[in-house]
């Protein structure tokens, strides 16, 4: 595999200067019905929203792994990140994290529905302007998936 690559890989790595709770903060600033999928009394239309976030996460991994990868582009480890970072398991495992003080218990978080969550949650904020947070939790994502590849 690319596990060999890991020192390099991390070396390049870098989140930037938002701190996690800048995004904490962002995440608390709204209120759930507008992220959370029906099943926990959303919002229909919050599908919709998460697929506009899927697509925002989708361009920055793109971005970001291509930044990673610029001198030599790998595509069969750029994609096995990318899938990985964007994979609604890797969300929901990472649920505690990413949506801070929501119930991560609860019997109802399928894999699908930690990723509307995620992906509304990151629709949201970028409609509100803070894209820079959605890149900023991307960057976490990868170096977390690089870091357990070791």
């Amino acid at each position: 595999m690319w596990f060999h690559r890991t020192d390099t890989l991390l070396q390049k790595c870098t989140s930037g200067s938002i701190r996690p709770v800048l995004w904490q903060n962002g995440i608390s600033n709204i209120n759930q019905i507008y992220i959370l999928p029906t099943e926990f009394g959303g919002r229909d239309e919050n599908k919709h929203r998460a697929w506009y976030g899927d697509k925002v996460l989708g361009a920055h991994v793109a971005k970001y792994t291509m930044t990673l990868f610029q001198d030599s582009i790998d595509r069969r480890v750029a994609s096995n990140i990318a899938s990985v970072a964007l994979s609604n398991r890797f969300l929901r495992q990472n649920i505690p994290t990413i949506l801070p003080g929501y119930d991560h218990k609860n019997e109802l978080w399928t894999d699908r529905n930690a990723g509307t969550a995620v992906e509304a949650a990151v629709s949201y904020l970028s409609e509100a302007q803070n894209d820079d947070l959605a890149e900023w939790l991307v960057k976490e994502a990868i170096i977390h998936i690089i870091r357990d590849a070791k």
